[in-house]
């Protein structure tokens, strides 16, 4: 099991512990901890208690994530099928990521800033980290194979979608370190190329009159680029522990 954090009391929750992982954010707490505090340590969330061992916690975690991207199958939008996959960045494939695919975390508010002198505000922004790498990062979500539409945990990524996730994204801190968090955003388009692509887990059906069409959607039109240019998130900058909608999408080792 790797290394985690209770979010109410910021020590790491061994295999031995009796863990009570929400079932709206999926933050782990120690079982002792949420019944003192009385419900789920993460600003706003209202989820339920989920008890579990603490050896568990990771594969319950995975799972919830996954099964969480399980819908839906038809596009409100379009009626066109939708498709389960996975959001890749760039490739760079290294010892410390193996998969080669990130995405860059783009700071746009850091926390605490309203309230600095206006000096050190510009100076920050002027020289201060305003980005960082996410390697190994594979997002889990759903796809429209017709009008490109995104699903993320079952919900269409549209305007209503982007105002909650932005208000989510701040008053964050992380569960690894405590650390407030930067608000952000995950950009799926860079400069001169669109270099995040959405990459289906199945062959789409695109072409059915082709010759060698199941071969040619397979490998060539499996994956595409996404309408949204961005998603809203939230980040540490110590650990780079990073939330959509106060979900994790991204944890270090």
């Amino acid at each position: 099991m790797s290394a985690r954090t209770c979010l109410y009391c910021s020590r790491k929750i061994e295999a031995e512990h009796a863990v009570a992982m929400c079932d709206t954010c999926y933050v782990g707490h120690h079982q002792e901890c949420w019944e003192r505090n009385g419900r789920c340590s993460t600003f706003r969330c209202a989820g339920a208690a989920r008890l579990m061992s603490g050896v568990a916690y990771d594969h319950e975690l995975a799972a919830a994530l996954e099964d969480a991207n399980s819908e839906p199958r038809n596009c409100q939008l379009c009626g066109g099928r939708v498709y389960s996959g996975t959001i890749q960045g760039r490739k760079a494939q290294t010892a410390e990521n193996p998969t080669g695919s990130s995405l860059v975390f783009h700071v746009k508010h850091r926390a605490g800033e309203s309230r600095t002198p206006r000096g050190r505000r510009l100076m920050a922004r002027l020289f201060g980290l305003r980005n960082w790498l996410l390697p190994g990062v594979v997002l889990r979500a759903r796809s429209c194979g017709n009008c490109r539409t995104l699903f993320m945990w079952g919900v269409a990524m549209d305007e209503a979608f982007m105002q909650i996730a932005r208000a989510q994204a701040s008053g964050r801190y992380c569960v690894h370190c405590g650390t407030a968090m930067w608000e952000g955003e995950l950009p799926m388009r860079h400069a001169g190329a669109q270099q995040v692509r959405f990459c289906c887990d199945t062959t789409p059906q695109f072409h059915r009159d082709w010759l060698l069409h199941n071969t040619l959607d397979r490998f060539i039109y499996n994956r595409w680029a996404l309408r949204v240019g961005a998603i809203p998130a939230s980040s540490c900058p110590q650990c780079r522990y990073t939330e959509v909608c106060g979900r994790p999408i991204y944890r270090f080792g």
